[in-house]
């Protein structure tokens, strides 16, 4: 199937042979141009096995990122709780949306043959949380040594201007 472009406001019709007139505009059949057939170029290609040759090192940090973030769900549950119980009903709505939007992982974490309460049973809450920053911070300094782009969470972004406003009065 060729296509062709109405030169006066731009139609694209799709067909073997171009229109008797454009539908849009009302001009002539024998004013189409014919669009040459182009190859799509994607920015950025899937490739299986691009990976192959990365360093386990890197792999193993992935893996534990990945869980971290499948973990943190129910950290921000738990928050959004306690922001209800200090009588907080904005932030507890905030957190729980928090919450439902990291929610996407856990399936992919279950597929990858873990269990997000797996790593409930092993440790802690606590040193967990903290083993987490740490290796954040590794995986961050890693990819700076190796050249690539140091990305950051959005809510790191939002968290150095956010919530700086002086706290509620109870009435």
């Amino acid at each position: 199937m060729k296509q062709f472009r109405c030169p006066v406001c731009g139609y694209v019709h799709t067909g073997d042979t171009p229109p008797e007139f454009c539908p849009v505009c009302h001009a002539p059949g024998d004013s189409f141009v014919e669009v040459p057939a182009v190859e799509k170029a994607y920015a950025a290609e899937h490739v299986v096995g691009v990976a192959a040759g990365v360093d386990p090192e890197v792999l193993e940090g992935l893996r534990m990122n990945f869980s971290g973030e499948c973990t943190e769900v129910g950290m921000y549950l738990c928050m959004a709780r306690i922001a209800d119980r200090e009588g907080y009903p904005e932030i507890s709505e905030a957190f729980r949306r928090y919450a439902y939007g990291s929610r996407p992982c856990v399936p992919l974490c279950r597929d990858a043959g873990r269990s997000r309460h797996d790593v409930d049973q092993k440790e802690p809450r606590a040193p967990r949380r903290r083993g987490i920053r740490r290796m954040r911070w590794q995986n961050q300094a890693r990819q700076a040594r190796q050249g690539a782009q140091s990305r950051r969470d959005s809510r790191h972004r939002a968290r150095d201007g956010a919530g700086r406003s002086a706290p509620r009065q109870r009435i």
